[in-house]
This record gives structure tokens, C-alpha cells and sequence, in this order.
């Protein structure tokens, strides 16, 4: 910001106050146009998190909705993988643990939305109502 000292004397408190006034109202105007650029960053910030938590939350919700179908299914493949291990604990030739499926069926959730909202400062950001 560069503010430049009047072109002639000041001759009296008159020209003090407006030389004053004319700086005031160029510095408040300067820092509400900062401000208005401001809040339209925030909002348009906030907004983006919104919606990019709302498509990670609907993603999660079928990932969870397939994990609850499967679940069924996994806890068989666990049972049968306790009982090849309890059979291979007593007897070491139990051909079952050669046919075990080691996975749990379990299924990672997303946060990378949640995230980069954390750490850009948009859950914090709080959009004025229009």
C-alpha cells in the first residue's frame, strides 16, 4: 500500500481532518475489499469440502453396505480357518490349512476428503448464509 503525503501545505485543522478522513477511508476501503476476497475464498473453500465429503460418505456407504452382505460369508471363512488351525495344532497333516483363505474380508474406508478439509482449514471455514 503506498500512501502519498499531500501535494500542498497544510494550512489548518481543516486540511489536517481531510487529508485524515481521505486516508482513513482509503485504508478501510482497501481492507474491505481484502476482506470481501476473503470470505469468497472461505466459502468457495467450504463449499468444496461439502461436496467433497458428501461423495466420500456415499462411497463409504456402499463400501460398507458390500462389507455387511460379505460379512456372512467372512465369518465362515474365519470359523473354517480356526477349526484347520485347532485340527493342524492336533494332528500336523491336516490337508485343510493348504486351502485356507487367509483374508478377513475386511474393507478400508476412505478419509482423504475429511483430511485435506482438516488441513486446508475448510471445517473451520464457516460460510456467511446468502
Amino acid at each position: 500500500m503506498d500512501i502519498h503525503p499531500p501535494h500542498g501545505p497544510v494550512n489548518s485543522f481543516k486540511d489536517f481532518f481531510l487529508h485524515l478522513l481521505t486516508v482513513v477511508l482509503g485504508i478501510l476501503i482497501a481492507l474491505s475489499l481484502e476482506g470481501l476476497i476473503e470470505w469468497r475464498h472461505h466459502r468457495s473453500l467450504a463449499e468444496e469440502a461439502r461436496s467433497n465429503l458428501t461423495a466420500e460418505i456415499r462411497e463409504n456407504r456402499q463400501l460398507l453396505t458390500g462389507g455387511l452382505a460379505a460379512a456372512p460369508d467372512a465369518e465362515l471363512r474365519l470359523k473354517a480357518t480356526i477349526e484347520a488351525i485347532e485340527a493342524y495344532r492336533k494332528n500336523h497333516r491336516d490337508d485343510r490349512t493348504s486351502k485356507l483363505q487367509w483374508g478377513f474380508g475386511l474393507f478400508p474406508l476412505s478419509a482423504t476428503a475429511w483430511s485435506t478439509a482438516a488441513s486446508t482449514g475448510a471445517l473451520g471455514a464457516s460460510p456467511m448464509p446468502t
